[in-house]
């Protein structure tokens, strides 16, 4: 977000980060983004995030690419899944219905979209699936009811993440869990400026996103660079494990 709290692409993602370090060892490499807001279900059928990709939903265009780059691809990110069951939360409510249905869904369509560009793409290559951290840890700071929501919501995030690995896992798809980096479940009391003490998930979310800014940024699940940076490592971690990289 820019000082006015409005979100802008960045050239600090995860993706930027984790592309300069596999050119390290493959010089020349390009990264190709075609990420964008939406649910598992948008990422499949569509519409298209940002019409400069091109026609279709975001995995048809993913698609397309690996088909005409079938041999040049060594490496896909895939993050997707947290909004269909995150939508679910708010700051006074926890949609209990909507968080059961959205985990099916991600259940369902996450081994769809890993079968997908498994088929679409060179049998070498490496796809990896990122489960993330739980911004909800935010709401702490709210009060007695934002802390109700905040521990509500750890148990959620457990299971949404659990659940995403399952499905990549299940359609061959490497799984890269920045969510201990973002200590998640810790609930170790720390000292947080102008907060007093808080556990350390909550700390730790307000250093890594800006979910705990001021207005008019106010509440923003998205990483900011040292949390970006974190998911890189995470990342890059899987990749090594897998050979693509030393």
């Amino acid at each position: 977000p820019d000082a006015a709290g409005h979100n802008h692409a960045t050239p600090n993602g995860y993706v930027d980060l984790v592309a300069a370090y596999v050119r390290r060892f493959r010089p020349g490499l390009r990264a190709v983004k075609l990420g964008g807001r939406g649910t598992s279900g948008s990422l499949i059928g569509g519409p298209p995030v940002d019409p400069h990709y091109g026609p279709g939903s975001q995995l048809r265009q993913a698609q397309a690419f690996l088909t005409a780059h079938r041999s040049e691809t060594v490496l896909v990110t895939v993050n997707i899944g947290d909004n269909d069951v995150e939508r679910c939360i708010g700051a006074h409510k926890i949609d209990y219905a909507c968080v059961k249905d959205g985990m099916s869904t991600v259940a369902r369509n996450l081994v769809t979209i890993g079968n997908q560009l498994h088929a679409a793409a060179d049998p070498r290559i490496t796809i990896v699936g990122i489960s993330s951290y739980n911004q909800f840890w935010a709401f702490w700071l709210n009060g007695v009811r934002g802390r109700q929501i905040a521990r509500q919501s750890a148990d959620i995030v457990t299971r949404l993440n659990q659940t995403e690995d399952q499905a990549w896992r299940q359609s061959g798809v490497f799984v890269a869990d920045s969510g201990p980096r973002f200590r998640t479940l810790d609930q170790h009391l720390v000292a947080l400026r102008g907060h007093g003490l808080v556990p350390r998930a909550v700390e730790h979310i307000c250093h890594l996103t800006w979910a705990c800014s001021q207005s008019p940024i106010n509440f923003n699940d998205h990483a900011n660079p040292r949390g970006y940076r974190v998911i890189a490592t995470s990342v890059i971690g899987v990749i090594r494990r897998t050979g693509l990289v030393p």
